[in-house]
């Protein structure tokens, strides 16, 4: 049996409680204004658990991203003196945020979408909303690419449980190790390149 299975088994167990979505969706606010865990790892086995419920799931990881996604970006925005200075030094991004402002001047777009596709990648989504309104990025392009972005990753994690729940789920119950160890290996990634 793999190690990871009872974090599995609970999150299975949590999307039959009534509290669920409220979870999930208290997840999705955090990622993007104070915690780098993104709703996935709740929604992906909570849909699995209710294939019905699959979009359901989807929609709710979207709208709490997007309210998640204003704050980040009202703290690079307006409060970078103080809750961003906060975060950067809580997660060491100081020369990280420096870069991000760069980027962001010419990329900002395209690097949001590409988080908005690839979650799992180890930048923390909490520093680019931040970077994203302290360079001043257009807040309705931010808006736009943000929840057009998650929608498409999510969405398409929604449908794919819903078509293939049976497939999705068996492939994730028999490669759970590999799967786990890949998923400890960037967040361990991300905590590297944070602190040092």
């Amino acid at each position: 049996m793999s190690i990871f299975r009872p974090v599995y088994d609970w999150a299975s167990r949590q999307a039959k409680k009534p509290h669920a979505t409220g979870m999930l969706f208290l997840l999705a606010v955090t990622e993007p204004c104070l915690s780098p865990i993104p709703p996935d790892v709740l929604m992906i086995p909570m849909a699995i658990a209710h294939r019905e419920k699959a979009f359901t799931f989807a929609i709710t990881c979207i709208l709490g991203v997007l309210i998640g996604s204003v704050f980040g970006y009202a703290i690079g925005a307006l409060a970078m003196d103080t809750a961003g200075q906060w975060l950067v030094q809580t997660y060491h991004l100081d020369s990280e945020l420096q870069s991000f402002e760069l980027l962001f001047k010419k990329w900002g777009v395209l690097i949001l979408v590409g988080k908005g596709f690839v979650p799992f990648i180890p930048i923390p989504l909490i520093a680019l909303m931040v970077a994203s309104g302290a360079a001043s990025l257009n807040p309705f392009v931010f808006i736009i690419t943000v929840g057009a972005s998650q929608a498409a990753r999510l969405f398409l994690e929604a449908w794919l449980i819903h078509h293939y729940g049976e497939p999705v789920r068996l492939f994730i119950e028999k490669y759970m190790t590999w799967i786990g160890v890949a998923a400890c290996a960037v967040v361990g990634a991300f905590v590297a390149l944070a602190f040092h």
